[in-house]
């Protein structure tokens, strides 16, 4: 009987995916920016949605090269919650980091005393979030079309944390249900 595909290898599975697909954005977004694609197509929008969707065949593909087996509902549900936990906690760790040292740098300031540490804190919170322009690029072209659409209200810029998280584990899921190999009938009689 062959045994159900292990959370650590569809974990792994997803993070390959996931980083061929960032690299590709990574380097398709500034081939466009530096040439006259750009200007003349909107490419932000288009490449974001592109790149999201790449995640259905990337899971498809994965899921049929090493054979996956299809997931319980509990394994399901951990192999989305998994990837986006860790995208979550980075980005809240991250926003807290920018917001916070920015809130304490103010308050130091407006004491007169050095702002130097939480200058530093805020500045490595938004170099976190910059970061992920090389590694998690749609997510981080979902986040800045969310800065440009809602640029005057923070707490709707802020809710589009959770599809830049969410989004690519779930897509990447559905195509390697998708890929799950089925057996064939003499795996069937032999189980």
């Amino acid at each position: 009987m062959r045994t159900q595909t292990s959370l650590k290898a569809r974990f792994c599975g997803f993070a390959a995916g996931h980083f061929t697909i960032s690299l590709l954005g990574y380097a398709l977004y500034f081939w466009g920016a530096f040439s006259d694609f750009v200007i003349e197509f909107p490419i932000l929008p288009v490449l974001t949605g592109v790149l999201m969707l790449l995640y259905i065949p990337a899971g498809f593909l994965v899921a049929r090269l090493f054979h996956w087996t299809g997931p319980s509902r509990r394994m399901a549900v951990q192999a989305v919650a998994l990837p986006a936990g860790i995208a979550l906690f980075f980005a809240g760790v991250s926003l807290l980091m920018l917001f916070g040292g920015s809130a304490v740098a103010a308050w130091a300031e407006s004491l007169g005393k050095s702002t130097d540490a939480a200058a530093v804190v805020a500045a490595t919170g938004m170099f976190a979030l910059l970061s992920t322009v090389f590694w998690a690029s749609p997510s981080f072209f979902l986040m800045l079309l969310a800065t440009v659409a809602f640029a005057e209200n923070g707490v709707l810029w802020l809710l589009c944390v959770l599809p830049a998280a969410i989004l690519p584990p779930l897509l990447f899921f559905l195509g390697s249900a998708l890929g799950k190999r089925e057996l064939t009938s003499a795996e069937n009689v032999i189980e």
